[in-house]
């Protein structure tokens, strides 16, 4: 699922944690992929894709706690936008090398 971020700090936004309680519910093995782009943050962009990413796995821990946290890690995937975000911030080579330094 490609899912919409609410925040940095927040992961995806509550229509999207339904969506994958559903999933999870149902028993389906799915793919997680916030698109990490046109959200509100504070300090630089790369660490606000991977702020957004952690925030992201704490939603996923808690809709599948018998998963370990490297199981989720393998479930997760990131959608940034390249180049300039509609909210202002820059995808640049430099941050995607630090988002795939993250990875």
């Amino acid at each position: 699922y490609t899912l919409r971020v609410q925040g940095q700090d927040y992961g995806v936004d509550p229509f999207s944690v339904q969506i994958l309680q559903d999933a999870a519910s149902r028993g389906l093995n799915v793919t997680v992929n916030p698109m990490v782009m046109d959200f509100g943050y504070t300090g630089d962009w790369g660490s606000a894709i991977i702020s957004a990413a952690n925030a992201t796995l704490g939603q996923m821990q808690q809709i599948w706690p018998g998963k370990s946290d490297a199981e989720l890690k393998g479930m997760l995937g990131l959608t940034p936008m390249i180049g300039k975000n509609d909210t202002g911030p820059v995808t640049t080579q430099a941050v995607a090398q630090q988002v795939l330094g993250y990875a």
